[in-house]
């Protein structure tokens, strides 16, 4: 499979023998020379010549490997040192990156001593020739990645390893993505039986030092963070996440636009990873901490650039911050959770932070939107008594002028807040609450509702579907009645065939239907059953 796909890459390179272009033309005539050179070798040791030709035709990957080893060997004996193109070294080295991401680890190791004295000496070497360095970048990942944890001590390998690590920020783009690619690769392939790679800890390091060191180069703190972001999740040491956090932080003091976008993103990354991957309480500590700093700092309303990325810090924190353990954990009793057992979080100050973003761009408004539906999960520990300054900000938002283009916005914000209150609690605890904590401002959107000009009547309906599954079909009917006659409503058994219809009729053809079917469907008039019946 590896030799398969490996003549593929080499396909690509064989028909450039009579190119005009000098880096394209030599490596072809070495990869013919030497393919030559295995099938003649393989041919004149084969005891069948019809055997010798099939399975000379396509050598392995480690005939290519062994033949450019003993290449570059002989390139540095005759001390051909020269990196121009059409030059005998950058030809090889860009064999070798080809062909040894298909050699198995097993034989690279055994190569060790022979492969880390020819190949360490070369990186000072091909530092100003951006594509030579490029495939010795390439060699060495591979390399390192297959030494056992004895073999990573050894001086030559850490030198090596931290090389590579540097020109991660290095000015030229592609170098960059080389060396991250490689630090990646050998962090994500820990020698057995470690579970983690045991150089996690020198990167993060690294990293940290440069965020405090390089305050005055901002292009190389904007290349760091985008190197940082390819290690989450995962690859970033965890006893360094806080350290890294709060150099991450102060960024933005620097006034670079690009680099507080940058610093924005990283940490949005390393927050959700942090959620999926730490314990509770250090992630939360975590999340406090970054939740802070990003409340203390926000950017202007009007700012396209840093708003978007902002609010989607603050809402990933915030989430982060007051999360105990999934509301929907299988066996958790949640009628028994206590409100002082929840994570306290000044949810009304980042509410209403995030709320005046509404009155920007439609850019941002999306963005504040997205942020204040991540707040609404921060509300199911609060239950059956949230903050009531979080639905008077809403409820102002949706009459006020300031806040009339946002009006849709809005009223998708509330329907996800109505459906906070849906966790898997009991009916005793959740309809009684969402009933009186919702009541006015549902009955306030139904009121909007029938007005002829009023333009977002599918984000009202998904209110009122919101509050029905909260609060019960009984409760969204004590609101807006429908024009039911209260004195022949009945209580009548329905087929579960027809809850389809009648879910259709009270909450609108749009809106969620995946709670089961009652047994019991109240307060509908006779009239309106005997309707139903034709429909």
């Amino acid at each position: 499979m590896a030799s398969s796909a490996l003549q593929v890459e080499l396909l690509k390179i064989r028909p450039h023998t009579s190119s005009n272009l000098a880096h394209q033309k030599k490596p072809a005539q070495l990869l013919v020379a030497l393919e030559s050179t295995i099938q003649s070798t393989s041919g004149s040791n084969s005891t069948s010549t019809s055997i010798s030709s099939s399975s000379s035709a396509t050598p392995a990957p480690s005939a290519y490997f062994a033949a450019l080893v003993t290449t570059l060997e002989g390139t540095l004996a005759r001390n051909e040192m020269s990196l121009n193109e059409g030059d005998i070294l950058p030809a090889t080295l860009y064999l070798l990156a080809i062909v040894t991401p298909f050699v198995p680890p097993a034989l690279l190791r055994s190569q060790y001593s022979t492969l880390l004295p020819i190949l360490t000496p070369l990186l000072p070497h091909t530092n100003p020739h951006a594509p030579s360095l490029r495939s010795l970048i390439t060699v060495l990942g591979a390399f390192i990645s297959s030494l056992d944890s004895h073999l990573l001590d050894a001086p030559g390998v850490r030198n090596a390893f931290s090389t590579v690590v540097e020109r991660t920020i290095d000015a030229r783009p592609k170098v960059r993505r080389k060396a991250a690619e490689a630090v990646r690769d050998i962090l994500s392939n820990p020698p057995p039986p470690l579970q983690a790679h045991p150089w996690r800890v020198r990167v993060s390091e690294w990293a940290s030092t440069v965020l405090e060191t390089q305050k005055s180069e901002p292009e190389t703190l904007i290349h760091l963070v985008a190197f940082l972001k390819i290690l989450v999740p995962g690859l970033i040491a965890r006893d360094h996440v806080k350290t890294l956090t709060a150099r991450l932080l102060a960024l933005p003091k620097l006034s670079n636009p690009y680099l507080t976008q940058a610093a924005y993103g990283l940490l949005t990354s390393l927050l959700s990873s942090e959620s999926d991957e730490s314990d509770v309480d250090e992630a939360r500590e975590t999340a406090s901490y970054v939740l802070e700093g990003i409340v203390a700092s926000p950017p202007s309303k009007q700012d396209a650039e840093l708003a978007p990325y902002w609010l989607n810090v603050l809402g990933q924190a915030s989430i982060a911050a007051s999360s105990l353990t999934p509301f929907s954990s299988p066996g958790m009793d949640l009628d028994s959770h206590s409100l002082s057992s929840a994570p306290q979080i000044d949810l009304p100050k980042i509410w209403n932070l995030a709320f005046t973003y509404l009155e920007s761009t439609p850019e941002i408004r999306k963005s504040a939107e997205d942020a204040l539906i991540q707040l609404t999960q921060c509300v199911p520990p609060l239950i059956p008594q949230p903050p009531k300054a979080l639905l008077h900000t809403l409820n102002g938002g949706l009459t006020s002028l300031a806040y009339a283009p946002a009006l849709g916005n809005t009223l998708r914000i509330l329907a996800s807040f109505i459906m906070a209150f849906s966790a898997p609690r009991s009916d005793a605890v959740k309809k009684p609450g969402a009933q009186a904590y919702f009541r006015d401002v549902v009955k306030k959107v139904g009121e909007m509702r029938v007005k002829k000009e009023f333009e977002y009547r599918e984000g009202a309906d998904a209110v009122f579907c919101a509050f029905a599954r909260a609060a019960g079909v009984d409760g969204l009917l004590s609101v807006l009645p429908l024009n039911l006659v209260p004195e022949e409503r009945l209580a009548i058994i329905f087929a579960p065939g027809r809850w389809a219809k009648i879910t259709d009729l009270m909450v609108g053809r749009r809106g969620p239907t995946q709670t089961p079917p009652p047994a019991r469907f109240s307060f509908l008039s006779w009239r309106r059953y005997v309707r139903i019946q034709h429909l």
